[in-house]
């Protein structure tokens, strides 16, 4: 056989790694179909461990208002609940709105969305992602930003 050119001998080392990287694509590809199913297991799981975490609290919503529950209903827990629905964090003065529409009287002022704000903001059930923007923990142990993590020294006195 008689030697062959460059051009020969670089167009079959390419052919060979053109073949060898399309084996590599489709491995990686069939990999990616495999790991996008496995995510999606894992993502029912988890939002069926969600649920079961919070049964008490659906159920508690669900069930028919006694005269004790509407006496320890608060302006919170229409915004825990209205959280809860929407699933995602909203700004204050979004669910300021969202509330009204619904019907529940905010507190009076000059500004009530700021005046709703301050009763639900220190509620252990909701932190700060963004500011002014609310949503539900959830159970996880996360801190509002702007927080501070220890104490100010600001304005004491020895």
């Amino acid at each position: 056989m008689p030697p062959r050119s460059i051009s020969d001998q670089l167009a079959a080392a390419l052919q060979a790694e053109r073949a060898a990287l399309g084996k590599r694509l489709a491995s990686l590809q069939e990999r990616a179909t495999e790991l996008a199913k496995e995510q999606d297991l894992v993502k029912v799981r988890l939002g069926h461990i969600d649920a079961l975490l919070h049964a008490e609290d659906i159920d508690r919503l669900h069930a028919a208002p006694s005269a004790d529950a509407s006496a320890d209903h608060s302006i919170a827990d229409d915004v825990v609940g209205l959280l809860r629905e929407h699933g995602k964090a909203l700004h204050y003065r979004e669910i300021a709105r969202k509330l009204q529409e619904r019907g529940v009287t905010l507190p009076k002022g000059k500004d009530p969305a700021a005046n709703l704000l301050a009763h639900f903001f220190n509620d252990p059930r909701v932190y700060r992602p963004q500011r002014g923007t609310y949503a539900l923990r959830n159970g996880r142990d996360v801190q509002s930003v702007g927080t501070r993590r220890t104490p100010s020294k600001k304005g004491k006195r020895s």
